[in-house]
């Protein structure tokens, strides 16, 4: 772990077991948790040697663990349900994109979507991919710095369990074939690998 000249930030290889640590410079440092950044980014080829992350706080909280980091990322989430227009269906989702990057509040990373139908029903677009278009639309593929940018999604539909669609699994491999699904049913939260999920997701040649 390397902290800063300034104290105001630490930084951790990608690479291996990465646990929480605690920031020695008082009142410059709080708890952060960098295991599930680490996992994600060490299932590809930025977790070389090479390759650092920032480490963040997460909505200008402290973040203890994974769980804690699930729960937060999920009740944005279910904030931006708020924002669908599902007049036909009724049925409102919200998406919470978290993505890799260089700030110091992981809040600032944090991309949100919510179903929007149509009309012409082929014209509706999910939360999830509305949440991907806006990242995408944004430049964090160009801007991250990291190969794999997307770190876990969170999907919400209030009091059901809004699985993404088969439709959105495809769109999402594209770009984070090990992307962290996060759900929740029955009151408690589902963690889930995207790859599980779609387990022959495919991708053309680049």
């Amino acid at each position: 772990v390397h902290t800063s000249a300034d104290g105001d930030t630490i930084y951790f290889m990608a690479k291996g077991d990465v646990e929480v640590y605690q920031d020695a410079l008082g009142d410059l440092g709080s708890y952060v948790m960098a295991k599930a950044i680490a996992d994600s980014i060490a299932k590809t080829e930025a977790a070389s040697a090479s390759k650092t992350l920032r480490v963040y706080k997460l909505n200008g909280e402290k973040v203890m663990d994974e769980q804690q980091m699930y729960e937060e990322l999920y009740e944005v989430a279910e904030k931006a349900r708020e924002n669908a227009f599902a007049p036909f269906s009724k049925f409102r989702v919200g998406a919470a994109l978290l993505v890799n990057g260089d700030c110091e509040d992981m809040s600032e990373l944090i991309y949100t979507g919510a179903n929007i139908e149509n009309s012409s029903y082929g014209a509706t677009i999910c939360a999830e991919r509305v949440a991907f278009v806006k990242a995408i639309s944004e430049g964090v593929l160009n801007d991250c710095g990291h190969e794999v940018p997307f770190v876990a999604i969170a999907v919400s539909a209030g009091d059901e369990e809004a699985i993404p669609c088969g439709i959105c699994r495809q769109f999402m491999y594209e770009f984070a074939p090990d992307l962290t699904v996060i759900t929740k049913r029955d009151g408690q939260l589902r963690v889930q690998s995207l790859r599980d999920l779609l387990p022959d997701g495919f991708r053309l040649n680049r």
